[in-house]
């Protein structure tokens, strides 16, 4: 049996199989012009829209189901966000860009936030101490936001929703000479846009 005929055979026995469901009774043609049987006591189309009118409410449960979860997503972010807004800033140890293990718990809150909101715009502003050239702290501060902007997009945050920029020791968080005053300079701070 070629392939269209098979197809066609088995979309014929779904027409006639669903026509006669649904309890609808099928008559007997006495008279032989269609094989013996006449068409069902009530017409398919009163069927497909009886089908319709299921599916309508189906299509409500599922509209309910989806708008749980968004009400649901919404409260998860809104719960992240409030755990992490007071950790908008990741520190570094001296000469250093890599990303500290302390600061990948922060890290991964905010992932899991701008994950859940791909709409979501975050700018990283590098930083550095005063020790060094302005030319080298510069480009230390590049790289420390670069490293932050990896972290973020290896933990699923897409590249589109991060802007980098090194800030050099312009910016200072606090204008001491201490170690502890370096200490604070030598960051990335995390701004929602």
């Amino acid at each position: 049996m070629n392939k269209n005929l098979l197809i066609k055979a088995i979309a014929l026995t779904a027409v006639v199989t669903i026509s006669s469901c649904g309890g609808k009774s099928v008559k007997e043609d006495t008279t032989g012009t269609t094989g013996g049987f006449t068409q069902p006591t009530t017409p398919v189309t009163d069927m497909k829209d009886d089908m319709k009118d299921d599916m309508s409410g189906m299509g409500d449960l599922v509209m309910d189901d989806a708008a749980d979860a968004m009400d649901n997503m919404e409260d998860k972010a809104s719960m992240l966000m409030d755990q992490i807004k007071d950790q908008m800033t990741v520190y570094f140890y001296f000469d250093q860009s890599t990303v500290t293990a302390a600061a990948r718990e922060s890290l991964d809150l905010h992932a899991k936030y701008l994950t859940m909101n791909p709409m979501q715009q975050i700018v990283l502003e590098g930083h550095a101490d005063e020790r060094g050239t302005p030319e080298y702290n510069l480009g230390l501060s590049e790289r420390r936001a670069n490293a932050v902007a990896a972290y973020l997009r290896l933990q699923g945050v897409n590249k589109t929703q991060i802007s980098v920029v090194g800030m050099g020791e312009e910016m200072p968080a606090d204008f001491g000479t201490t170690e502890a005053a370096y200490g604070k300079n030598r960051r990335v701070e995390i701004k929602y846009q």
